[in-house]
């Protein structure tokens, strides 16, 4: 069974909810020309087990942004090309922008100090899909773990960033002392990406990044960001910390009106 046929036959697409970053909106309405409420929408962040969940407002329930889905019976992501009908093959509309848990399904770091690689939980993905190797378990093979770490440390990066950007949001939110919508929340999302573009791309396009990833994921793997001076400072980043600031800096610029 070919990849192309194992996703046709699978419908990961189909049911799941897809959580996204800031990252990934800003990429999706950049490249797409489109508004940023006909692609995402929000679900109950205790229902994706997400605790970056923002507010729209003071002391509210927390929401996780999702890509849209179409379809009630058998509801599919907003983004997949072809017919609703049953048994339709069907493809991914954006696939070389799409979100990164897209990127990196059905792969994912398992616990511990190795962090070994592993298929989700909720992978749909039959064993051999990937690898003709793949062990009886399901567990992809050491080669397969290889070639899928960069694509899950660049999501756990992008969560990262993300966090920072949601705690400026829900600050903000509290400071104004009201409520807001949606459309508000998405304004921000994408004003605030536009303005990190310069110093992201910079960072992203260093010859030594797939060492700063690395370097960058083992401090997350151990609970702490990098973002962090202390207590997690290694060698690796210190080429970068200044660019690591003016993200951080950048974020905070927001809303300057806002008292500290």
């Amino acid at each position: 069974m070919t990849n192309t046929d194992t996703c046709v036959a699978c419908k990961c697409c189909f049911g799941l909810l897809i959580d996204v970053t800031g990252f990934d909106v800003h990429r999706l309405v950049r490249s797409l020309r489109l508004d940023a409420a006909s692609l995402v929408t929000t679900a109950p962040s205790e229902e994706l087990d997400d605790d970056l969940g923002f507010c729209l407002e003071p002391g509210g329930e927390t929401f996780t942004l999702i890509l849209r889905q179409r379809g009630t019976a058998n509801p599919r992501c907003a983004l997949l090309l072809g017919p609703m009908g049953a048994g339709a093959e069907t493809r991914c509309g954006v696939y070389p922008i799409r979100p990164a848990a897209c990127r990196s399904y059905p792969a994912e770091l398992e616990p511990g100090p190795k962090g070994g690689m592993r298929r989700r939980s909720i992978a749909r993905c039959p064993i051999g899909s990937f690898t003709a190797s793949a062990a009886a378990s399901g567990a992809p093979t050491e080669k397969m773990a290889e070639s899928w770490r960069p694509l899950v440390r660049d999501e756990q990066i992008g969560v990262d960033v993300h966090r920072i950007v949601t705690w400026r949001w829900n600050r903000h939110v509290l400071v104004a002392d009201r409520r807001f919508r949606l459309a508000d929340l998405l304004a921000y999302l994408i004003d605030v990406h536009d303005r990190l573009d310069a110093t992201w791309n910079r960072l992203t396009h260093r010859r030594d990044w797939p060492a700063l990833r690395e370097a960058w994921g083992h401090g997350l793997d151990a609970g702490t960001s990098p973002f962090l001076a202390r207590p997690y400072e290694t060698p690796e980043l210190d080429a970068v910390r200044p660019l690591l600031h003016r993200i951080v800096a950048t974020i905070e610029a927001s809303f300057p009106d806002d008292p500290w």
